[in-house]
């Protein structure tokens, strides 16, 4: 979408990795913010080194202050299973379009959302949950 410039929103890319050395796609995504400045990426990591500079903790833990306006953005949440339906339920609380959430399942398709897990990832948003 980018490459046929059929995208000009504010395109931002969260991934989680346990460790620095796990972060593969590191040439290819920077290559990619270089070339559209409307795309940014950033890794987020579980283990990081003392010397780690970028995001901690889990992508449900460290990304969800960095968005501004959640009930304006269309998330993609892809991975496990558990992750999503949480992170869904926390989109749910705190207001986002059913709408503007699609999702992609790697594994754990049965997990169902803790209501404590997904209120606590509604914390960390900036707006007030609604429910």
């Amino acid at each position: 979408m980018l490459e046929r410039g059929l995208e000009a929103r504010p395109c931002s890319l969260y991934i989680g990795f346990r460790e620095e050395a796990d972060i593969g796609p590191r040439p290819e995504l920077d290559a990619l913010a270089a070339a559209y400045p409307n795309f940014k990426w950033a890794p987020t990591l579980t283990q990081p080194s003392p010397a780690w500079n970028g995001l901690r903790g889990r992508v449900t833990e460290s990304v969800p202050p960095l968005i501004e306006k959640p009930r304006e953005t269309h998330f993609h949440l892809v991975g496990n299973g558990a992750m999503i339906v949480e992170m869904e339920a926390a989109l749910t609380k705190v207001g986002v379009p059913n709408e503007h959430v699609s999702d992609e399942y790697y594994f754990n398709w049965n997990a169902e959302a803790a209501d404590e897990v997904a209120s606590a990832i509604a914390s960390r948003f900036a707006v007030k949950a609604t429910g």
